[in-house]
């Protein structure tokens, strides 16, 4: 509502605030009230009202202030439009008012007439530009927005580490299931030269369990930056990570069968002939 508009107390017309007098009576101008409008009842009262007389609402000066209000306000209590009580058909961020039809869309705790984005969505949008996206969310997609977040970080600082658990409780069973077969290639490799060195000192098992539990350590902390370096090593060529993905998880299965066999043969003692 224009608070320079003049009204003519005779015919009740507006006329811009440099008119003094009116052109159809001769009247003497006068500043246009202002209507005040309570947020619960949505009614209109003249300027010299602060507070709503049914409710006890601080008045607003015009309706479209309605929009300042908060999102919890404006779910319990009218329809900013047409003033109606609790009358919303809701669409998750999208109120519609059943009395008038109108829409109104809630983004970050705020009303707007028109739609808006949350954070959340202008997040999505950021990452879907990241180099990484098409393929994390394609051979990754369930755990995509947690690797989106750990990526950004090391985007913004290689050095940054974090624990993975993971990594830490699966071994390289994680890093081939990844695809990340190589690395856990050698770390299998590393992990039985340890039990052979160990058989061989004869440390009752003591060095091997230290050992394991060293490289168990080390995959926690190495688990996620590996897997960053091993995404952007494609340079989001999809079928190259599926194909290493593949790679790893068949590797996975024959070491886990050849590790059993290797066991199973230890511990079978070779019949000796009777003295």
């Amino acid at each position: 509502m224009d608070v320079s508009l003049k009204e003519c107390p005779g015919c009740n017309k507006e006329f811009n605030q440099d008119v003094v007098y009116c052109p159809n009576d001769g009247s003497q101008l006068q500043y246009k009230p202002l209507k005040k409008v309570c947020f619960l009842c949505a009614k209109q009262y003249g300027e010299e009202y602060k507070f709503c007389p049914i409710h006890g609402e601080e008045l607003l000066i015009d309706i479209e202030l309605l929009d300042e209000k908060s999102t919890e306000s404006f779910r319990k209590y009218t329809c900013p439009k047409c003033g109606a009580w609790k009358n919303w058909e809701v669409d998750e961020n999208k109120y519609t008012c059943k009395s008038c039809n109108e829409t109104f869309y809630l983004w970050d705790d705020k009303v707007f007439s028109k739609p808006g984005k949350s954070e959340y969505e202008e997040k999505k949008e950021f990452e879907e530009t990241l180099p990484y996206y098409p393929l994390l969310s394609s051979i990754d997609k369930s755990n995509c927005d947690h690797w989106l977040d750990k990526f950004q970080k090391f985007d913004e600082n290689i050095s940054f580490r974090t624990w993975n658990w993971p990594s830490f409780f699966l071994g390289i069973a994680r890093y081939f299931w990844k695809g990340m077969w190589k690395k856990g290639l050698i770390i299998w490799a590393i992990i039985w030269v340890i039990a052979l060195i160990d058989g061989f000192i004869g440390t009752g098992r003591i060095l091997y369990i230290l050992g394991a539990l060293g490289i168990r350590i080390y995959l926690g902390f190495a688990g996620s930056i590996d897997y960053y370096k091993f995404i952007n090593k494609f340079e989001g060529n999809i079928k190259k990570a599926k194909s290493s993905q593949t790679i790893g998880r068949v590797l996975l299965v024959i070491l886990i069968i050849l590790n059993y066999a290797l066991i199973i043969f230890s511990r079978i003692q070779p019949n000796r002939p009777p003295v």
